[in-house]
This record gives structure tokens, sequence and C-alpha cells, in this order.
């Protein structure tokens, strides 16, 4: 943990406890003319934890597309048919002749939804995505398209033979950001998300826009195009929430007085270019408008003096780890009926300060969860990984559990993935051998 001298403790403190109304804050910090002036971590997660962006990892595909942009490999105004020529299928879909780079970056297709279900499991994603009708001309309606970010990274790794992510290593290298991977689909990043950071280099990240793509004196995206991709190309205006008002750019949201790159739940990285102030966080919110908004009234009064404390100690007790009723339940098996995970029993086995959940079946994997403790685990299974969208491969999820009983016959065991910012909840209700498995139910033999 990292805090300045002059920052206000309590004001800070207030802002998490805010949060923790909406849901689970992560990962913050925050920065003023290039200082970093907070950072923290906030227990089970770990400040080396890198965290599942989400829809943040649309500007980094913006930045891709920028530098394709520098080495004349495309502009802007480049036809996706003409980089595509190969995939052309043999109906081009109605509208698509007209479909450009810049078209795909500020979310204005042309078509009336996302059409990422409708490609992402396709045998040639980019065949299907350009045998797709627009429903509008492209560039006057903004429809939020994940399938438009999954087509861009597809068109750099066409123009270069690299992942996004491999053509992107001279940023990294630039930031000094050594800790960062992407999620893939047979070798292509999926461009929509799957990016992988911590929220110290997301404020790196942040910073690098502010700075309109130069790092210690050196032009890594040129000033030209990040200008560009911060100003408003799409009008947003039917959106009710405030900062989703004001207009989308080339893979970033306007604000009220600010831009920035934010994912569900509430990953953002949020730059106020008037006051050189860059706000960085990984969290898990219901909420992403009141986020924003705890975040400017923190904002407003972080240089006011007040008490120091032991902020560390104050911000985990905010999120405390649950615990009740110790388990003590010995022996306990469920073998359950046929059910879509695959799943045909469970064992549970009692470690005295912790529990092991041992599932077994078409696929087979343990949890283990401390008693008003962390634990580390991994397991991989497809009911309960963090799928992000359909056709995702399954990965390893390191993840930190808690167990407590819920009531005398029920059993909750929740868990926080250390590469996502998602949790995930395992039931178990002893007296109907039921068990719900992120919202999956399987129900025990008779």
């Amino acid at each position: 943990m990292y805090i300045k001298d002059n920052i206000n403790q309590k004001a800070l403190v207030e802002m998490v406890k805010n949060v923790k109304t909406i849901g689970y804050l992560n990962q913050f910090a925050i920065s003023k003319d290039g200082e970093t002036l907070v950072n923290f971590t906030i227990n089970p997660y770990e400040d080396s934890d890198i965290e599942q962006l989400f829809s943040l990892s649309k500007t980094f595909t913006s930045m891709a597309v920028g530098k394709a942009c520098d080495e004349g490999l495309i502009t802007l105004d480049t036809k996706l048919i003409d980089v595509f020529s190969m995939f052309r299928p043999e109906k081009l879909g109605r509208g698509v002749e007209n479909l450009k780079v810049k078209h795909l970056l500020s979310m204005s297709t042309g078509h009336s939804h996302c059409v990422m279900k409708d490609i992402v499991t396709s045998r040639n994603i980019v065949e299907k995505f350009l045998s797709l009708d627009l429903d509008y001309e492209p560039g006057t309606v903004f429809v939020y398209n994940n399938g438009a970010s999954l087509v861009l990274s597809f068109m750099i790794t066409i123009l270069t033979n690299k992942s996004l992510v491999e053509y992107l290593k001279p940023l990294f290298e630039a930031l000094d950001i050594t800790n960062y991977y992407c999620d893939q689909i047979n070798g292509v990043c999926i461009g929509a998300a799957g990016m992988h950071l911590n929220a110290t280099d997301i404020l790196k990240f942040g910073n690098f826009l502010l700075n309109k793509g130069v790092v210690n004196g050196k032009s890594i995206i040129s000033s030209d195009y990040i200008e560009k991709a911060i100003q408003k190309h799409s009008d947003t205006s039917h959106d009710e929430r405030i900062d989703w008002h004001q207009g989308y750019g080339y893979h970033l949201w306007m604000g009220e007085d600010s831009f920035r790159c934010d994912g569900m739940l509430g990953q953002y990285a949020i730059v106020y270019p008037k006051e050189n102030i860059v706000i960085a966080c990984v969290s898990n919110v219901r909420d992403m408008q009141k986020e924003l908004d705890f975040f400017k009234e923190f904002k407003k009064v972080m240089f006011e003096a007040s008490t120091v404390m032991n902020l560390q100690e104050e911000l985990n007790n905010i999120y405390p780890v649950e615990g009740k009723n110790k388990f003590d339940i010995l022996d306990f098996k469920i073998d359950f009926e046929e059910n879509v995970l695959g799943i045909e029993s469970l064992e549970i086995i009692n470690n005295n300060d912790s529990i092991t959940l041992s599932f077994k079946g078409h696929q087979s994997f343990e949890i283990t969860s401390g008693y008003k403790k962390f634990i580390k685990s991994e397991f991989i299974a497809a009911g309960i990984k963090a799928n992000v969208f359909v056709g995702m491969p399954l990965f390893k999820e390191p993840v930190i559990v808690s167990s407590y009983y819920l009531y005398d016959q029920t059993l909750e065991v929740i868990m926080h993935n250390h590469n996502t910012p998602l949790t995930q909840k395992v039931t178990i209700d002893f007296e109907t051998k039921e068990v719900i498995i992120n919202n999956k139910l399987l129900k025990g033999k008779k």
C-alpha cells in the first residue's frame, strides 16, 4: 500500500465504505501530474493480481489500431472488405461494402445489436461478420458491439502476423508493464475483453492516454490518433447515466469532465485532463455510475487535512472475512442426478480449520475453503469458471475462498478469483441435498 502524506485518509476510507454498498473494491490507484498519490489493494486480493478487465480491454484494441495507422498499414477510412478480401463471403451483407475501420472503433457499425454471439462460434468469424446485413448506415447509430472489437483484433493479426498483445509489446515495454496477458480464441486476442492487468499498470496506461501517447519523452502512439480517439464520434445521449450520456470515441467513453476506458463491473482508467488526474481501479460493483460518483466525491476533498490512521487495517476491516458456526460435519457425500455440469458427486472433507469440496464426474476438481480465513486453490470446471463470452477456452482459475454456515442446514462457500474481479458461490443444502453452483442447480439422488 502507498499513500502520500497530504491525502485525506478519512475521505478515502469513506469512499471505500460507499463502494461496499454496491460491491467490492479490489484495487485502487490515483495520480496527479504523473505522481502516484494512492495505491492500495484490499484483502483477499494482492498487489500482484492481474485481473480480467472486460471492456477496458477495448482501449488497448484501439491503441493497436492507432499503431497500425501510424505505420501506414491502414487508415481510419480503410474499408473492411479491403482488409479482409480473403474472407469475403459469397454474399456480402447489406451495407457492409461501406463499413470502415472508424465505424468499428466508434461502435457505429450499422448493426442493430451486438453481434458477438452471431460470429464467435462461427467456423470463420470474419467471413460471418461480413455476411451480416446492416440495419443502419455505418457511422450513424451507436450500438455497443463486442463483435466489432473482436474483428478489429483479427484485423491486427492479419496485418501484422502477430496477436494484438504481441503487437502492443513496445507499448507495454515503454510503460514498464511486465505482468499481463490477454485471453485468446484460436490465437487471436478477444479484443472486446480478456486483457489482464493490475491497478498499478492501469494507472500507467491512463497516464499514457493523458500524455497523448508520449512516455518519457518518446511518442509510442501518435498524439494525432489519441486526440481523435478521445473525441466524441458517436451520440450516446439515449443513456440516462450522466457518464454514459456524453458520447463515445474510439473505444473510449466521454465523461462530464473526463474520458475513460471502462469494463463491466467497474474496471476503470479515468482521465481528468484539466486536473492532470488519473484514477484506476479493479472492482466488482453493481452500479458503475454510483462508483464513478463516489470517486468524484473523493477527488474533490482528497487534499483536505484529516486524521492519520492505520489505513490498510481500516480498509481490510471494511470487507471482513465472514465466518459463522465453524463447519463440523466430518463425512458427508451427495450423489447427484444427471446434470448439465456432468458432476456425479460431492464429498465434503473436514480439515479442522478448513474444508475441501471434492467434486467428481466428467470434470473432477476440488475447492479448499478456510474458516474465517482465505485459502488459495485452483480449479478447472466449465460450470463455475468466469466465462466472459461463449467460445472462450477453459483456463485455471486461481481463487481465494472462505466458508460459513448461513443457517443450520446450509453451507455457503464464497470464492474470490485472483484473475477476474468476479466472485463465485457454492451453496449446499444438507436437508434437501441440493447444491447450487453459480445459479446452476444440482439435485441429489433420492
